[in-house]
C-alpha cells in the first residue's frame, strides 16, 4: 500500500512523526509521503523511523500558493536530497513570512476585540502555526462556536480578520 499525502504534527497532523510511522505499519503502507505544510521537520523526523520499520519514505511537501489570487496547495515530491538546500533554505524563508503574518494576525484579532496572543496560537501550532490554530483558540475562549465560524466571520479571505501572507505564485 501507498500513501503520498499525509501530515504530522509539524504541520497541521494530529500525529507526532514517530507515531504517523507506527500508524502506517499497522495499515500495511510500503511507501510513506510526507507532505507537511511548508516545512520538512516531519519528513526528517520519521524518514529514519519508516526505514527502520521496512517503510520506504517519500520526501514530500505541501506548499501555500496563489493562482489567480486564491489560495491553492500545491503538493511537491522529492526522491533523494540532491539538490534540495537551497530549496530548504527558500522554505526557511517562507516559514518566517509565516511568522511575522501571525505576528500582524494576532494584532488585528486583539484590534477586534479578542483576547488572543500569538504564543497562544504557537503552543497549539508547535512550529507551523496558521490560521487553524487561531481558530481553535477562538473556539476554546468562547467568541465562536466552531472552527467553520472562526473562518467564516474572521479568517477566511474575505473574512474582517484576514490578515495577507506573501506566498508563491
Amino acid at each position: 500500500m501507498i500513501d503520498l499525502h499525509s501530515h504530522t504534527n509539524e504541520s497541521d497532523g494530529t500525529c507526532s512523526p514517530a507515531e504517523l510511522v507506527e500508524m502506517a505499519v499497522f495499515a500495511g503502507v510500503n511507501v510513506l509521503g510526507i507532505t507537511d505544510h511548508d516545512t520538512f521537520r516531519g519528513f526528517d523526523r520519521a524518514a529514519p523511523l519508516a526505514r527502520q520499520a521496512g517503510i520506504e519514505p517519500v520526501c514530500g511537501i505541501e506548499l501555500s500558493t496563489k493562482l489567480y489570487g486564491q489560495s491553492v496547495h500545491l503538493l511537491g515530491y522529492f526522491f533523494g536530497d540532491n539538490g534540495l538546500a537551497e530549496f530548504r533554505t527558500w522554505i526557511l524563508e517562507l516559514q518566517a513570512s509565516r511568522r511575522e503574518r501571525n505576528v500582524r494576525l494576532a494584532a488585528r484579532l486583539r484590534e477586534l476585540g479578542f483576547d488572543v496572543t500569538l504564543e497562544e496560537a504557537e503552543a497549539r501550532g508547535r512550529g507551523m502555526t496558521g490560521r487553524p490554530h487561531f481558530a481553535q483558540l477562538l473556539v476554546e475562549k468562547g467568541y465562536v462556536s466552531g472552527i467553520r465560524q472562526a473562518f467564516d466571520e474572521y479568517l477566511d479571505e474575505s473574512a474582517k480578520g484576514y490578515v495577507h501572507r506573501i506566498e508563491p505564485q
